[in-house]
């Protein structure tokens, strides 16, 4: 193939956060392997938390669901 890559993850708990350390490795015109990293934090948050967020911005809190 034209590319691979190797995905790992690391909990920060206490930070209620996911980090995500991506290395890419795509091949050149020349046929040579490019490598190249991303790195990607995903943070969440309690119902609570976003809701209280929400509310202090100015919005109106509808309803709130789970069926996705």
């Amino acid at each position: 193939g034209d590319f691979a890559y190797v995905w790992r993850n690391r909990l920060r708990e206490q930070e209620q956060a996911i980090d995500y350390l991506i290395t890419l490795f795509r091949r050149d015109d020349a046929g040579t392997f490019q490598r190249s990293e991303e790195h990607h934090t995903q943070y969440w948050f309690s119902d609570d938390e976003i809701s209280e967020a929400l509310m202090a911005a100015g919005f109106e809190v509808c309803a709130v669901t789970d069926d996705y």
